[in-house]
C-alpha cells in the first residue's frame, strides 16, 4: 500500500553537495520530513522524498550550504502530462478496449462436442429454446441450469457441460454406453471346449498413400467478419483448420487467425512376393484371432495357408475354453 501511495502522488530521487550533510539531516530531522533510500556519496547524499516533501527542502538546503538536484522523477503526476499530448491515440485505444470488452460479453458461437447419436440440429434447437445461442448476453445464461436440464430431457446422456472460452460457447456432451449383452450361465453350464474357425484373405496388390503436397491458407476473423489473405484455395483430400485468437488480460476475443491446411495425397500401387503376402495374410489372422477370440482361451489352433498369383487365404481351426 505505501508504494501504492507513493505512485499515485509521485516521488522524486535527488542529490544533496556543497553543504553539510549532518546539518541538512539534523534539520530535516527537526522539521519532521521524511525521507526513505539515504545513500552517502563520495561528495554528498542520495535520498528520496515526495513532491511536495522535495519542496520544503529549499529552507533547509540553503540553512546547511548546500544544493540539491533531481536526478529522476516518478509517480502518476509525470505520467499523466505524457499522455496528455497524445490524448486522442489513448481515448480511442480505451474506446477499443471497451468496446472489445462488450462484444466479448455476448456468445458469438456456439460449438458442441460430443454428439454421436443424438444430431448437433437438435442439441442446437434445444439450447436456443433455453436461452443460448449467438448473441446472447452472457450474464443472463445459466449454464450449470441448462446442463442439468439436458441430462433430465435426454436419457442417452451421461454427462453434459457448458465452457466459456472467450466468446464462444463450447458446449461437451457424452452419451451414455449402450448395456452389454448378459449371458445366462445356467446355458453355458457344463460345456467344456469346443470347435471355431476363422478364415482371411490378402490381395497381392497393395497400394501405399503418400502426402503429395501441403499449403496453408490464412484468414484473419474479427468479430463475424472473415477476411481471406488468398485469392484461390485449392482443395485437397485432407483439409485441417486451427484458430488462434487475440487474449487480453487471458481473455481470449473473437479476433484472431485462422489457419487452413489443404494436403493431397498420392496412392502408389505394388505387388508383394510369396513370402511377404503369406506374412501378411498371417498377420490379418492373428489381428482377427486377438479380436474374436479375446474372451476364449485357446486349447489348440492349427494353421493352413493357400496363395495363388492374385491372392492368399489363411485359416485357423481352434479347440477353444470358456475363460
Amino acid at each position: 500500500m505505501l508504494r501504492l501511495f507513493r505512485f499515485l502522488f509521485g516521488y522524486v530521487k535527488f542529490t544533496y553537495t556543497k553543504g553539510f550533510c549532518e546539518d541538512f539531516l539534523n534539520l530535516c530531522r527537526e522539521e519532521n520530513i521524511h525521507l526513505w533510500r539515504v545513500r552517502r556519496l563520495a561528495d554528498g547524499l542520495c535520498a528520496v522524498c515526495s513532491v511536495r516533501t522535495y519542496k520544503r527542502l529549499h529552507r533547509l538546503v540553503r540553512t546547511s550550504g548546500g544544493v540539491t538536484k533531481i536526478y529522476r522523477k516518478a509517480g502518476l503526476p509525470f505520467i499523466l502530462p505524457v499522455f496528455n499530448r497524445r490524448l486522442g491515440f489513448f481515448t480511442g485505444a480505451l474506446a477499443f478496449v471497451m468496446i472489445i470488452a462488450l462484444l466479448s460479453s455476448f456468445v458469438w458461437n456456439v460449438d458442441i462436442v460430443g454428439c454421436e447419436n443424438i444430431s448437433e440440429a437438435t442439441i442446437e434447437d434445444y439450447l436456443k429454446q433455453n436461452g443460448l445461442a449467438q448473441g446472447a448476453m452472457w450474464g443472463v445464461i445459466d449454464r450449470e441450469k441448462i446442463a442439468w436440464q439436458m441430462l433430465a430431457d435426454f436419457d442417452s446422456l451421461s454427462w453434459a457441460h457448458i465452457n466459456k472460452n472467450g466468446a464462444h460457447a463450447v458446449v461437451e456432451l457424452r452419451e451414455a454406453e449402450a448395456p452389454q449383452e448378459e449371458y445366462d450361465e445356467n446355458i453355458l453350464e457344463g460345456i467344456n471346449a469346443f470347435r471355431k474357425t476363422l478364415e482371411t484373405t490378402a490381395q497381392r496388390e497393395q497400394s501405399s498413400i503418400s502426402l503429395a503436397n501441403s499449403r496453408d491458407y490464412y484468414t484473419l476473423s474479427f468479430f463475424m467478419l472473415k477476411i481471406p489473405l488468398y485469392t484461390n484455395m485449392r482443395r485437397g483430400d485432407i483439409t485441417a483448420s486451427s484458430t488462434k485468437n487475440i487474449k487480453i488480460l487471458s481473455k481470449e476475443l473473437p479476433v484472431g487467425v485462422t489457419v487452413t491446411t489443404q494436403q493431397s495425397l498420392e496412392s502408389k500401387s505394388y505387388l508383394l512376393n510369396d513370402e511377404e503376402l503369406e506374412a501378411l495374410v498371417m498377420k490379418k489372422l492373428k489381428d482377427l484371432e486377438a479380436l474374436e477370440l479375446d474372451e476364449y482361451e485357446i486349447v489348440s489352433a492349427s494353421y493352413d495357408t493357400s496363395i495363388d498369383e492374385s491372392s492368399a487365404k489363411a485359416q485357423g481351426n481352434y479347440v477353444l475354453r470358456y475363460r
